[in-house]
């Protein structure tokens, strides 16, 4: 007599061998986590790409960066290759904030305690009073993106993208009638019907996320372009990056 658990693998080796039974377990498995994995690759898909264009787009960063060329052309006015500037890299922004500035005796400890970042921002705030008396409001919710999607990973995005549309055209090629096809013995699943419900709602999806993908990495070649930066940097760095100029930002004038 056979155990009840070997009874039962024998049963499944009656209908059809192992192998079989294997790409089948597979197949069910895709097609029952397909919706869960795609709407978890779209959430993190959206928060980088609304972070790279709420930057590019920005109406606050042009005049903030304006500001920090003047600063920085003026600082080293005598130097013949700094003093020249005509772009703001992200790492001469980050070095700002850690840029403490001289105060006046009189000034009060939070003066004293400024950044030249923050100190610059309430310059091109006072600036840009008539013209966009939003400006910090504008730039704040700009560096909050970037806050939010700080931890995004490009790289892995772009496989679960590879991985989501090869599970989808995998099941594909399941559907009678396919040349890789097989119907004899399949579950109600993994039958046409069964196959044409799914694809029918997982191709829009994934063509979607295709879509999102491509958004995302022009999104970061332009973000990379506004910056000077070189086609090496990492996305999360960049955004790391700007994230920081949020933590040395007090949200109110001190």
């Amino acid at each position: 007599d056979l155990a009840p658990s070997e009874g039962f693998l024998l049963s499944l080796i009656e209908i059809a061998a192992f192998p079989v039974l294997r790409q089948r377990v597979k197949a069910v498995d895709i097609m029952t986590r397909f919706d869960k994995e795609a709407d978890a690759v779209r959430e993190q898909l959206l928060p980088p790409i609304e972070a790279c264009k709420a930057v590019v787009g920005s109406k606050a960063f042009p005049p903030l960066l304006e500001g920090v060329l003047m600063l920085g052309n003026y600082v080293n006015a005598g130097s013949s290759t700094l003093g020249k500037a005509v772009a703001v890299t992200l790492d001469s922004l980050a070095k700002l904030t850690h840029t403490r500035c001289a105060a006046s005796p009189n000034a009060s400890s939070a003066g004293k305690s400024k950044n030249a970042f923050t100190l610059l921002v309430q310059q091109v705030e006072a600036a840009q009073a008539t013209d966009m008396p939003e400006f910090r409001a504008v730039l704040m919710e700009n560096l909050r993106k970037c806050y939010a999607a700080r931890d995004c990973d490009l790289f892995q995005l772009e496989e679960d993208v590879k991985l989501l549309m090869g599970q989808v055209r995998g099941l594909g090629e399941k559907l009678p009638g396919s040349p890789t096809s097989s119907s004899s013995g399949e579950p109600p699943l993994l039958r046409r019907r069964g196959l044409e419900l799914f694809l029918a709602a997982a191709r829009p999806k994934v063509a979607t996320l295709d879509d999102l993908l491509k958004d995302l990495q022009g999104s970061v070649i332009k973000l990379r372009s506004y910056f000077a930066e070189p086609p090496s940097s990492p996305l999360p760095q960049m955004l790391k990056s700007l994230a920081t100029l949020l933590d040395a930002l007090p949200e109110r004038v001190q």
